[in-house]
């Protein structure tokens, strides 16, 4: 079987410390799969092992059963890979639609100058438009990124990622921040998204993740602890021990 993202025992050690210890996980077409654990269990150097910026000592990353490993990250974004951050990395003096018109032409490896002027490609023009109607954004397409707020920016970062086109969308605390309100548009935003994209989502607001997730894994120390349905993991004592405490009980 061909997993959309397949991860076998992959190892990271900085100096003599493992941050990640022999670490396997797979995200099979459409999974909706969420990474939990305490801080410090490693799953930020997972990310970021998944995605590029960290080289593993050893084990495989496989995309749609292909060996990614020795690629670099926009050769995996290519590949179909696409993540957002923890912290906003958007051009805050741009438009909405010209932050997503730079996502479209790198993803094209078209000439970026067409973003200066969108109205001149009209084919771009589109789909631009809509691609943030399908996001609910279309009202936000001419605003500047600096005037929106903190929870509609996180949106935009996910709808960037989109544009993209990714196979494999790596979500990294898109919930971190945000109001409530906020919390359940994104949240809308994520069960709306079409299942020819495997979402795997690291998240700390644990009502988002049992709410999205079918499956989770929660990673401890370097390592996975359990896989399972958010019902397993909930009722799992490891994991009240070490992560969710009782209130989730």
């Amino acid at each position: 079987m061909s997993f959309a993202l397949e991860i076998r025992n992959l190892k990271k050690a900085f100096g003599g410390l493992e941050v990640t210890r022999d670490v396997s996980l797979t995200l099979a077409g459409g999974a909706r799969h969420a990474l939990i654990g305490p801080n410090g269990a490693g799953k930020s150097t997972l990310v970021n092992l998944i995605t590029g910026v960290l080289k593993p000592n050893a084990g495989e990353i496989l995309l749609g059963g292909r060996e990614i490993g020795n690629l670099s990250q926009a050769e995996r974004v290519k590949r179909g890979l696409a993540r957002t951050f923890q912290v906003n990395s958007l051009f805050s003096t741009m438009t909405v639609a010209e932050n997503v018109a730079l996502a479209m032409v790198a993803h094209d490896a078209t000439d970026a100058r067409l973003v200066g002027d969108i109205s001149k490609d009209a084919k771009l023009s589109a789909r631009i438009e809509e691609h943030l109607a399908r996001l609910n954004l279309a009202e936000a397409a001419d605003r500047l990124v600096s005037s929106l707020s903190y929870g509609q920016q996180r949106i935009v970062e996910v709808a960037l990622a989109l544009a993209l086109q990714p196979n494999v969308l790596l979500l990294d605390e898109p919930a971190a921040g945000l109001a409530a309100k906020d919390v359940e548009i994104l949240l809308g935003l994520l069960k709306g998204l079409p299942t020819t994209v495997s979402v795997l989502i690291i998240e700390h607001d644990m009502d988002l993740v049992f709410r999205f997730a079918e499956t989770i894994t929660v990673l401890v120390d370097g390592q996975v602890l359990l896989t399972g349905s958010p019902d397993a993991v909930r009722k799992d004592q490891r994991v009240r021990d070490v992560y969710l405490g009782r209130r989730h009980g």
